[in-house]
């Protein structure tokens, strides 16, 4: 299927919705090609190539919605579907925020380029992703110590994805998605460890050498061996970037609309109050070139614009779509994102903690005993309360240098005073829609051994 077949298809598919009862409705279309490749000690565990496009149709009737989905394009088909869609519709409880935008709210006359560039049309076959993911693996085998591979592979896909309202919107994106990655096993018995590295890139020439891959993944796992627990104290912890993530994450929870709505964040009461430190900035920057979430609108054809969630430490206000600003009696952020099965909800496209100015090794400096986190395990963030408890790895500080590997710890804190005693780093990299630098905590609740 061609990409303007594709648009034309959302666009029958929201006409013979309307013609079929609905007050309003939008169709999410997508077109998708993609190959992978997994391989273990050299051996194929799996490959893969899929190619397919499906639609997914929401309906709203009355101040009702409802959504179906199907991978046929026929035009019959697509009319049994928005005839059941109409038909569910009526059978659902109202929720009249549940509303397209107005046409004066729409993003208007969305490019067919929009310099984002999320595309990358280089022909990656399925040769190139066996040669890379062989190497990897194989450099990662080579270094002493390295006793087993939990497997290497990669990928590479193609989509386009085209959104339709009846409010007149229409418009399409293309996007690129590339992986390579390597896990791999030190050590035998009670004393094995694991780890591993991954990357994911919009542009095939952006991923990493597989020798990067396959070492950083030996090196990350050998630094495990011999690990043991730390003693229990109250004490700095510093969250290694590729965990910090999730503190973040916390937080866009914590300021998502639909929590809000409900009363079930910590954060209901604190909107233009200050909960980080001065030198702590939370940005979005959906525009950013060649960036995981880039996108210039949203779900809800709404345009989408970089901004401030936390600065110089204040709270700026709530991630919202349509549906969440129109009960907050607020405006959508243009924040929206959704599925082929699912319905708008907020979501964030590119949030960074802002780099700092001390270097990793400065916050390390004046911790004479502390916790250096790169890898947290369990369900232990309560966003209702704010509490925060969750099991760790990691490596021991002791007088500002890493020492030992650690395992078998908890840490454990409020999220509101974690925020509050902040410290970030200035080694920010760009490879995931959430990114921050290395975070400090100048205290927090560390358990391990007591002894």
């Amino acid at each position: 299927m061609k990409d303007s077949e594709l648009e034309a298809l959302t666009q029958d598919a929201v006409e013979l919705a309307l013609k079929a009862g609905a007050d309003h409705a939008d169709c999410v279309g997508v077109i998708d090609h993609a190959l992978s490749y997994e391989q273990r000690l050299g051996k194929v565990e799996g490959m893969e190539e899929s190619e397919g496009h499906k639609l997914g149709l929401r309906v709203m009737v009355g101040g009702a919605q409802a959504i179906v989905s199907s991978n046929d394009g026929k035009r019959d088909t697509l009319r049994d579907l928005a005839t059941r869609a109409v038909q569910m519709a009526k059978l659902v409880p109202v929720d009249k925020d549940c509303l397209p935008a107005d046409k004066e709210q729409l993003f208007k006359n969305p490019p067919k380029d929009n310099g984002l560039e999320l595309y990358d049309d280089t022909p990656v076959t399925m040769e190139m992703l066996i040669e890379a993911t062989a190497r990897a693996e194989q450099t990662a085998l080579d270094h002493k110590g390295i006793s087993n591979s939990e497997g290497s592979g990669a990928s590479a896909s193609k989509m386009t994805v085209s959104l339709a309202i009846s409010n007149g919107f229409t418009a399409s994106t293309k996007k690129t998605h590339f992986s390579l990655s390597a896990a791999m096993i030190a050590g035998e018995g009670d004393g094995m460890q694991t780890d591993h590295e991954y990357k994911v890139t919009n542009h095939w020439a952006d991923l990493p050498d597989a020798e990067f891959i396959g070492r950083r993944a030996a090196e990350r796992t050998l630094a495990k061996l011999g690990a043991k627990q730390g003693r229990s104290l109250e004490a700095p912890v510093i969250f290694d970037p590729r965990v910090g993530r999730g503190l973040l994450g916390s937080l866009l929870s914590a300021i998502n609309g639909d929590a809000i709505c409900k009363g079930t964040s910590f954060l209901k009461e604190k909107n233009g109050q200050k909960i980080f430190s001065d030198a702590i900035n939370i940005i979005e920057d959906p525009h950013l070139p060649r960036s995981m979430g880039a996108r210039i609108f949203d779900a809800e054809g709404i345009a989408t614009k970089k901004r401030h969630w936390v600065q110089d430490g204040i709270l700026q206000g709530w991630l919202l779509d349509l549906r969440t600003a129109r009960k907050l009696n607020l405006s959508s952020t243009g924040n929206a994102a959704r599925g082929i099965s699912s319905a708008p909800s907020p979501s964030v496209s590119n949030v960074y903690i802002e780099a700092g100015k001390a270097s990793q090794a400065d916050l390390l400096a004046d911790i004479k005993e502390g916790f250096y986190v790169t890898q947290l395990m369990g369900m232990g963030v309560n966003l209702i309360t704010g509490d925060f408890s969750q099991g760790a790895e990691g490596f021991w500080i002791e007088n500002g240098k890493l020492t030992y590997a650690v395992q078998e710890m908890t840490i454990a804190g409020h999220l509101l005073e974690m925020f509050q005693h902040m410290t970030a780093a200035n080694d920010l990299e760009f490879d995931r829609a959430i990114n921050v630098p290395s975070l400090k905590i100048q205290q927090m609740i560390i358990a391990g051994n007591n002894d």
